[in-house]
């Protein structure tokens, strides 16, 4: 099994520099972490309004942007 590295970091910060910090935070993550964290919270969300788990699901939107 592999171990997962854990990254604590702290500043004490006025609002706006704690916005930047936050993405400074989750830039340095991988992509599997951020997912990994993005469905927690909807798990948590999903419990904190009394619904099953069960009714999760990824949904894909595709669209296409062209630039002329």
């Amino acid at each position: 099994m592999k171990k997962r590295k854990i990254v604590i970091m702290e500043k004490l910060t006025t609002f706006a520099e704690m916005a930047s910090f936050d993405v400074r935070f989750w830039h340095k993550q991988s992509a599997q972490v951020r997912f990994a964290a993005l469905w927690k919270a909807v798990e948590e969300f999903y419990k904190l309004r009394g619904k099953s788990g069960h009714q999760l699901r990824l949904q894909r939107t595709v669209q296409n942007i062209e630039y002329i």
